[in-house]
């Protein structure tokens, strides 16, 4: 059996190993991981995403292929939509133009906007006044023209691009 002394030299003779095995593995290893990062930040072409121009708030008509039809003083529903739920107050703006050239203004201010489905249902009528003297159809637009809020300022009227579903044709009759 060997004694207590040569336990601890072998001992100290496998610390002195392990030491050097780690000052030169140490090393090895973060040089390593340097050269990885490294490679790992190098840019390749389409990596860099441009987030800056993010699709603006917008808001269309949900409907635009169908004309509506319009008789004496019944209100038409249409649908406003935006990409997002508002629960602030949105000012919208539509212009209900006849053929003839009239317009009416409406100007109406909703306290919420949107739900489950970013969407609000507003009621339509063709005032009287755009029906000129002795004539009882006209046909016209009803356009989008702004939707403003405090937080979001004014929508992008039209989606995917600017105009773009913002305007419906009617026909009317007194």
């Amino acid at each position: 059996m060997r004694n207590t002394s040569d336990n601890k030299s072998i001992k100290n003779k496998q610390m002195k190993n392990m030491v050097k095995k780690t000052k030169i593995l140490v090393p090895l290893f973060l040089l390593i991981f340097v050269l990885g990062t490294f490679q790992a930040c190098k840019k390749y072409d389409g990596d860099s995403y441009n987030f800056s121009d993010a699709q603006k708030h917008y808001m269309i008509f949900r409907d635009t292929t169908t004309k509506l039809s319009f008789s004496g003083t019944t209100a038409k529903n249409v649908t406003l939509v935006t990409r997002v739920w508002f629960a602030e107050p949105l000012n919208v703006v539509i212009n209900i133009t006849s053929s003839g050239g009239a317009t009416q203004k409406l100007d109406v201010v909703y306290d919420a906007f949107g739900g489950t489905t970013a969407s609000k249902v507003v009621p339509v009528t063709i005032p009287a006044s755009l029906f000129p003297a002795g004539v009882d159809a006209i046909t016209g637009n009803i356009t989008l023209v702004s939707a403003t809020g405090s937080k979001y300022g004014a929508l992008q009227m039209g989606y995917p691009v600017l105009g773009q579903g913002v305007n419906i044709s009617f026909s009317a009759k007194k």
